[in-house]
């Protein structure tokens, strides 16, 4: 949409129509403002303003064009409290030296590399499943992606403390709104039941991240992984490596953000699929005829299609990073609306998403969407954009397909109630409820040992 189409001031609200808000309300509450006064709009706040967009051509130039005017919000900074300065939370220039220096661990030659891995631990776990078993398919795709990061990007299995770390992150991303109230630092500080929580739940995961640091230093191994890599890292513009604490914080950031988001998705995935028969009678063709009954590798994504497409129209409806937020740095403007110097902008990818003038039937849950055809850039965004790209975007997105297909290989997902699972916005997209299923082996010609579950 062309910005000079819109008037020179965009509708501006009271502030508190904003700033009201439960959390929990805001991706229905951009969608609805979004549809009733256009694709920017201005909250008008006491000390700053806020400024909501909902279009392509200004969430790039947020992104791109203007990225550099701009910093990273609330959010982010206040995720500093657990993940330190990493990739997700480091502000300019300190990102781009970071990036730098994680970002040979995502070239695509050693992303594919760890096919391999991923499929033998979703293999793995379908075995664990006993036929016709009830399962929390968002707990164990959380369990399953953890398992995967830490192996894959760690060489580390962490299988003994997957149940430590998913509990604790619950703890931390279930608090996670409390810390964006107005002033919420000052509670840092006081001796509060949650503070004292948070403190409690970061230290377990330190304990973690640390031992594993300090086992990879004594076993003088270099696997060529992102914590190899890590610990070689040099900075460009002094030679110096990497303090304990900063790989830390990368080592943190990738481990929770990088099973979190993945984790997310293919759970939404296959709640949609256990919705819709028909495109899960695509879905498993597509998996039969590709793959029959051995393992799925990186040589298959392209024929892989309508997993790829079932993925992909998940995080449409269902993104797991489904907002942004950055603040002006400086004087600057989106389209023809000036912003001034510390005002907020916001976009969200759940709403963009869901936009009716890029999808049709934008609330239905259309795979086919995604094969052979191409929306505008930025009207589809699930991994952000611009220099904040997300650096795991190719590891997710295989990922996804990957796992999900291994597993429709072995077992199919059978919803036990129709129920509609409504949405937990926090850090990420949560299902409110455990999606629950019943876990049946596929009947099919091909033998069970290939298959992977018992009979």
């Amino acid at each position: 949409m062309v910005a000079e189409k819109w008037k020179s001031k965009p509708p501006t609200l009271p502030g508190l129509q904003l700033l009201r808000r439960r959390f929990g309300n805001m991706p229905e509450f951009f969608r609805e403002t979004s549809r009733e006064h256009g694709p920017i709009v201005r909250f008008r706040g006491p000390f700053r303003s806020y400024y909501f967009i909902d279009d392509p051509a200004f969430i790039e130039e947020l992104f791109v064009q203007r990225g550099a005017d701009f910093m990273k919000g609330r959010g982010a900074e206040r995720l500093t409290r657990l993940l330190g300065r990493g990739l997700l939370t480091a502000r300019q220039p300190e990102h781009l030296i970071h990036r730098r220096m994680v970002q040979p661990a995502f070239h695509r030659a050693r992303i594919d590399g760890w096919a391999h891995a991923m499929v033998s631990s979703a293999r793995a776990r379908a075995a664990s499943w006993q036929p016709g078993a009830t399962v929390e398919i968002d707990r164990e795709m959380n369990r399953l992606a953890l398992e995967i990061v830490a192996k894959a990007l760690f060489g580390t299995d962490l299988s003994g403390d997957v149940e430590t770390i998913a509990a604790t992150l619950d703890e931390i991303v279930d608090a996670f709104p409390n810390a964006l109230m107005p002033f919420s630092e000052v509670f840092d500080h006081l001796p509060l039941p949650t503070t004292l929580r948070f403190k409690a739940a970061k230290r377990r995961l330190d304990a973690i991240v640390y031992r594993m640091l300090r086992e990879r230093r004594e076993s003088g191994r270099d696997s060529g992984d992102l914590l190899s890599m890590l610990l070689a890292a040099r900075n460009e513009e002094n030679g110096a490596a990497m303090s304990d604490e900063q790989i830390r914080d990368e080592a943190m950031t990738i481990l929770l953000a990088g099973h979190e988001t993945t984790a997310n998705a293919m759970a939404w995935a296959f709640y949609l699929l256990g919705r819709h028969p028909e495109c899960a009678a695509r879905f498993y063709e597509n998996v039969d005829e590709v793959l029959g009954a051995r393992d799925a590798t990186v040589e298959d994504l392209p024929q892989l299609e309508y997993v790829r497409a079932v993925f992909s129209e998940a995080m449409r409806l269902y993104p797991p990073a489904w907002i942004t937020a950055r603040r002006a740095l400086v004087d600057t403007k989106i389209g023809t609306f000036a912003i001034a110097r510390g005002d907020i902008v916001i976009a969200s990818q759940y709403v963009t998403h869901r936009n009716a003038r890029f999808f049709e039937s934008p609330d239905a849950f259309v795979p086919e969407r995604f094969i052979g055809r191409t929306y505008p850039k930025f009207a589809y965004f699930p991994f952000g954009g611009g220099n904040r790209l997300c650096i795991g975007e190719r590891f997710a997105s295989m990922e996804g397909v990957l796992v999900m297909a291994t597993l429709a290989q072995r077992v199919r997902f059978e919803p036990l109630d129709d129920r509609a699972i409504e949405t937990e916005p926090l850090v990420t997209l949560r299902p409110k409820d455990a999606i629950r299923a019943r876990a049946v082996r596929r009947e099919s010609p091909r033998e069970v040992d290939a298959i992977g579950v018992s009979p």
